[in-house]
């Protein structure tokens, strides 16, 4: 088993090396992720037309109804996105990681998760987001530790 101390020298040593690399793949994974923030915060920045448009929803009863079908499409497209895309990028940076610490770590490994195996990944993944989602579902500290867990 190793001590913390070998742990901490033996990851300052990997990172040394591979440290432009690590940060940029970290920066496109959080491109690739949170790109989609974008366009809540350009939503969002005009606030006041937003509330006016919040306070006329209840004379127009037809057009919550589209309202809700249009969000539950967006809630559909972004669960799919997450399911069919994130995920084989959370499995590229993983290898990344992995191969770093064998010091053949590469930026391109960031694609590793769409290679042949990339059904299994969706699978798998999708697995795993169930299982946290039902540990959740439980309280929230379950989820919070089986999702821990799962990385591992």
């Amino acid at each position: 088993m190793w001590t913390r101390k070998e742990l901490k020298t033996e990851s300052k040593k990997v990172l040394g090396r591979v440290y432009w690399k690590a940060v940029l793949t970290s920066a496109l994974f959080v491109l690739i992720v949170g790109g989609g923030s974008c366009v809540r915060y350009v939503m969002d920045k005009d606030g006041p037309f937003m509330d006016e448009l919040v306070a006329t929803l209840p004379a127009f009863p037809a057009l919550i109804a589209v309202l809700a079908k249009i969000m539950s499409l967006a809630a559909l497209i972004g669960a799919l996105a997450g399911i069919l895309l994130v995920n084989p990028f959370y499995v590229g940076v993983c290898s990344f990681r992995i191969r770093a610490v064998r010091g053949e770590g590469n930026i391109s490994d960031l694609g590793t998760g769409f290679d042949i195996s990339y059904k299994r990944n969706v699978q798998t993944m999708l697995l795993m987001d169930i299982f946290i989602f039902l540990w959740s579902l439980l309280l929230v500290v379950p989820g919070i530790i089986k999702a821990y867990e799962y990385t591992m």
